[in-house]
């Protein structure tokens, strides 16, 4: 290996030991919010705690590679790094609301934006900046039923 590789490596490890610091210095448990039925609770997910300045690529420190720092979920595992900061960016509304709970069945309607971008006067539509959103990504934020099973 080169001494630019080997230098270059030292700075990334050097980097990254930075960032397992600061992230730890400041954890805390999950808060909780009230969903839109009063008995159900909903787990925040941690809010980002460091800088994020040139650390666009959250996989690369939170693989579960680097000792003392956090590794992404296994159900995290098909969601890229643009989508970490939809849940986990400080003041986002998966921070400061509840998302409203599912009040259907999910079996036989894997497709939400067949009817939750349709206009139907029935069926909530949804926001605006939902658009472009993966119908797996609903259940993310939005519960099911009690006793359904996620699915989109």
């Amino acid at each position: 290996m080169g001494i630019r590789r080997q230098l270059l490596w030292a700075i990334v490890l050097l980097l990254a030991f930075g960032a397992a610091t600061a992230y730890g210095q400041d954890e805390q448990p999950a808060e909780t919010a009230e969903a839109t039925t009063p008995s159900a609770k909903v787990a925040k997910p941690p809010v980002v705690k460091h800088d994020l300045e040139g650390r666009s690529e959250c996989l690369m420190c939170h693989s579960g590679a680097m000792e003392g720092v956090p590794a992404a979920p296994e159900d995290h595992a098909e969601r890229g790094n643009d989508t970490c900061l939809l849940c986990h960016g400080p003041g986002t509304a998966m921070q400061t609301t509840a998302a409203p709970q599912i009040t259907h069945e999910l079996e036989g309607r894997s497709d939400c934006a067949m009817c939750h971008t349709s206009g139907m006067e029935s069926v909530p539509q949804a926001p605006a900046d939902h658009k472009g959103r993966p119908n797996g990504s609903c259940t993310m934020c939005h519960l099911p039923m009690a006793g359904e099973a996620s699915g989109g």
